[in-house]
């Protein structure tokens, strides 16, 4: 007969053994219970977790997950869907435009008042009027030469 010493490091030796033929027999639904999703997921990459998912599926989250958007985001994104795919082009161009426009601060005028006083009964040069229009609104003076 042969002699065993049970040690402390022995005895949980033996404890693991018993854990893992325990586990292993286990169904994945008993062995995933009481974990937390993100603990159900570890050690998985992005497009494991997805392969397993529809594209409606994925689609149906990511629109939930856009639903909690503030509400003029959500606003703008639903437009921007809206637009027909043969303007999406002009349209980025604008908004890239707007948003340099709106990152450069300008000094803030002073309001005042009328200016009819000043101009009397001068003409306006249309030239002047159609060079500010440029200036101001450079996103349409670009599309004229597509």
């Amino acid at each position: 007969m042969m002699k065993y010493e049970l040690t402390p490091e022995r005895v949980m030796e033996i404890g693991k053994g018993f854990e893992d033929a325990f586990l292993a027999c286990l169904p994945v639904d008993k062995r995933l219970k009481g974990l937390k999703p993100e603990e159900r997921i570890a050690g998985l990459k992005p497009e494991d977790i997805l392969a397993s998912l529809s594209d409606e599926d994925i689609m149906a989250y990511i629109n939930k997950r856009v639903k909690g958007v503030r509400g003029e985001k959500q606003k703008l994104i639903g437009e921007i869907n809206a637009l027909p795919e043969e303007l999406m082009h002009r349209f980025y161009r604008i908004v890239r435009n707007l948003r340099s426009e709106l990152k450069n601060k300008t000094a803030v005028m002073p309001q005042r008042g009328s200016l009819r006083g000043i101009w009397g009964n001068w003409e306006i040069d249309e030239s002047h009027i159609f060079a500010a229009k440029k200036s101001l609104f450079s996103y349409e003076s670009k599309d004229e030469g597509l």
